[in-house]
């Protein structure tokens, strides 16, 4: 599922964190900035928003060495990309890859 904004991505974050459904790990791949959820049967489910309005900048992106040194691109701990958007922290600098502090893959999963 794509948002519009990185905003209407954290809004539903925070929803579904109230009502007990919290992502099994969260990547800011540098093109989109993605939230990962499993359903009860065990299959993955991606919301995300694009970081890019025009695809030839997500292809650049792509084509850059950062993206080749690393394709899937950190981990990031939602609760910190929310607070920081809610404390008025602009949505492009927010959506800006390593903009939040990475988290190691165990604690993305913890």
């Amino acid at each position: 599922m794509t948002f519009d904004s990185l905003g209407a991505l954290l809004t539903s974050y925070r929803a579904r964190k109230e009502m007990g459904f919290e992502p099994a790990y969260c990547v800011h791949h540098g093109m989109s900035t993605s939230m990962y959820y499993r359903d009860p049967d065990g299959n993955k489910i991606e919301t995300q928003v694009d970081a890019y309005e025009k695809p030839e900048d997500a292809v650049a992106f792509m084509m850059s060495a950062e993206f080749a040194k690393d394709p899937r691109g950190p981990r990031f701990d939602p609760d910190e990309m929310l607070r920081r958007f809610e404390a008025g922290e602009d949505e492009k600098t927010l959506m800006v890859r390593g903009a939040v502090a990475p988290v190691s893959e165990a604690q993305a999963t913890a």
